[in-house]
């Protein structure tokens, strides 16, 4: 077996339950991918989490690992989810959602992107979610843009930091000014619903930010409109991706004519 996807949405699953599966999964010596989802697992805390990891680091093989967890998990998870990131070397994509997970902080943030590095010449891919994460700072962000600038060999970003008051304009100048060196990048998406730090002078860094990309080929940006963003900043925005000769695909949400 290379790969296993479980679903676990609001199950009745507890940290007891992880130690299980984590004993099953550390077999599995050919594992190549790994996907777990358990958002909305209420029960599951940073003890699963940490034997989970535990049990994955014997999995040498593998070089895609995808997990979603719920609102339980704080700093310490993560600290295990780093050592365990730490050891790979050869990581091709890493996906990892923590939507509404108050408890995490700046040093969460800080633990996954130290881990990151570790496969620096060779990630590919990196989803990471850290929207309703309100325990976080431009702090927390300006460490994990230090990290991903030196994954050299990254073709596709997504990012979620929706319903993140401390996520500003001057949050988008540090990502989009980090994003400069990923020379390989082909695809960004950045989800940002609920910024309402965000302004028209955001629109136009990502704008500036994404011309200096010439390999990117898609950007997808999904945000909502406030009282910084106007109609007008909207239609200056979507007109100048389209300018954008480099770009192969353009989805924005909301367009101009949805405001």
């Amino acid at each position: 077996m290379k790969a296993i996807n479980l679903v676990f949405w609001e199950c009745d699953i507890a940290d007891e339950g992880l130690e299980n599966l984590g004993e099953c999964l550390q077999r599995c010596s050919g594992l190549q991918s790994i996907g777990l989802n358990f958002r909305s697992c209420q029960k599951i805390s940073d003890r699963g989490l940490d034997d989970l990891n535990r049990s994955l680091q014997r999995v040498k093989a593998l070089k895609s690992i995808n997990l979603n967890f719920g609102c339980n998990i704080s700093d310490k998870g993560l600290e295990s989810l780093s050592v365990n990131l730490k050891q790979r070397t050869v990581l091709k994509s890493v996906g990892i959602q923590l939507a509404q997970c108050m408890h995490i902080t700046n040093s969460g943030m800080e633990a996954i992107a130290k881990g990151l590095e570790s496969s620096s010449s060779s990630l590919c891919s990196v989803d990471l979610d850290f929207s309703t994460c309100l325990s976080m700072s431009q702090e927390g962000l300006e460490q994990l843009i230090k990290s991903l600038k030196k994954l050299s060999s990254l073709q596709t970003l997504h990012l979620n930091f929706s319903e993140n008051r401390w996520f500003t304009d001057q949050g988008l100048k540090g990502l989009m000014k980090g994003l400069e060196t990923l020379t390989r990048l082909q695809s960004l998406k950045l989800v940002l619903y609920f910024c309402r730090g965000i302004s028209n002078a955001g629109l136009d860094v990502i704008s500036e930010g994404i011309m200096k990309l010439s390999s990117l080929e898609t950007i997808i940006l999904i945000f909502f409109r406030y009282e910084k963003i106007t109609n007008e900043g909207l239609k200056n925005f979507e007109r100048n991706l389209k300018n954008m000769t480099h770009l192969k695909k353009i989805a924005l949400w909301p367009k101009p004519q949805d405001v």
